[in-house]
């Protein structure tokens, strides 16, 4: 049987989740939301506003009688650090407890070298540190692209790295900084901000699948029944590796082959015959005003990603698969194709293929909401005055 210090720290778990994603709201929605006593709505909102995790936002508006108090979560303490990590570069929020961006940064990396590209890591942080003061930090979380272990904190594989052994991110975060640190793999991060801020929000989907759909590669998320799955050793999802057919001289390829510029300009320079480099940009272009030859490649990348779109949703069943990612941009060369592909092989045609309306930076701050998520599952009745 549960204890009252248990109920109540579960109490304040559930009304401060509820403020997260109903904000701003009032404790009169919040007593017909959870159905607790007045007493105890009033108790711990109280509590929460004491210790600086909600703030209130104003008075709602109302025809008749007095204007009540709305609520919502503090944007100036309790701020979580997320990054979004590739071989080339990160981006860097720190963000409130809804994953809100209050300061961002932007950094590229100049050498494929992991403790170069952390020392530019630390800057950023610094930076960030200095800007809001430590105290008011809670966490770091870094989305990670390649091979990464979330249980133990480590990068076990990042494309192009002079040296690709085993890096043990969080515990090196966790000593410079003196803050807990997770690591999450970055299509994951993406889905967690599709849930809070994307197409995903309301939508009341159980079941999804999320594809991140890069020039530098692809990736996915897997959600079933609300819950993540990411296999044994934190590696499911790994779509860029899936066989998909290709007219060169094995007939197959991966799709982290065919999907990044370098694959795009590869194809050109075969079809072509000539030896010029193109980027998306110019391949797209072309494409659009008739390019023989860019409209093949569209096609061929168009049946890449349709050929392992298929193969995953006919494992997995989803309710719909989220597009994300900056191939998004040129989504009008592909999109139907992709579409006809999906109605033509899946088993159940239902599935509805979604494109995201985020931007790509909002990667960096669905890892920052893993890491809200687990400040917000550690927060105790001891932290709020008993």
């Amino acid at each position: 049987m549960k204890g009252n210090t248990q109920l109540r720290q579960e109490n304040i778990r559930r009304l401060l989740g509820e403020i997260r994603d109903r904000a701003p709201i009032t404790k009169r929605e919040l007593q017909d939301i959870t159905g607790f006593s007045w007493g105890n709505i009033s108790f711990i909102t109280n509590q929460l506003l004491i210790e600086r995790y909600i703030v209130p936002s104003g008075k709602q508006e109302t025809s008749v009688g007095r204007k009540p108090e709305e609520y919502d979560i503090n944007t100036a303490e309790n701020l979580i650090i997320g990054v979004d990590y590739h071989s080339g570069g990160f981006v860097l929020v720190v963000t409130d407890l809804r994953g809100r961006p209050v300061y961002s940064d932007r950094r590229t990396f100049p050498e494929h070298d992991m403790r170069l590209q952390m020392n530019i890591l630390f800057d950023a942080i610094d930076k960030a540190i200095a800007s809001y003061s430590k105290e008011l930090i809670r966490y770091i979380a870094v989305g990670m692209q390649g091979v990464v272990d979330p249980e133990n904190g480590k990068v076990l594989r990042l494309g192009h790295l002079v040296d690709d052994s085993p890096y043990p991110i969080c515990e090196v975060l966790e000593q410079r900084y003196q803050l807990p640190a997770m690591l999450i793999h970055d299509p994951d991060c993406a889905m967690r901000a599709e849930m809070s801020h994307g197409v995903l929000k309301n939508s009341g989907v159980s079941t999804a699948l999320l594809i991140r759909l890069e020039k530098r590669g692809s990736g996915m998320s897997i959600m079933m029944n609300n819950r993540l799955c990411t296999g044994s050793h934190g590696r499911a999802g790994e779509i860029g590796r899936m066989l998909i057919p290709y007219n060169g001289e094995s007939g197959y390829t991966y799709l982290d082959w065919l999907t990044p510029e370098a694959g795009i300009s590869y194809l050109y320079r075969e079809l072509s015959g000539t030896n010029a480099d193109v980027t998306y940009d110019q391949v797209a272009e072309l494409a659009r005003n008739g390019d023989i030859i860019c409209m093949d490649i569209f096609h061929r990348l168009t049946v890449g990603i349709g050929m392992a779109l298929i193969n995953v949703v006919n494992l997995f069943n989803p309710e719909c698969v989220v597009l994300f990612g900056d191939l998004r941009q040129y989504a009008a060369l592909y999109i139907d194709t992709l579409l006809d592909l999906l109605v033509e092989y899946a088993y159940d045609t239902s599935v509805r293929l979604l494109l995201s309306d985020l931007d790509n930076d909002a990667a960096a701050a669905g890892a920052a909401l893993w890491a809200a998520d687990r400040v917000m599952n550690e927060l105790t009745f001891s932290e709020m005055g008993e």
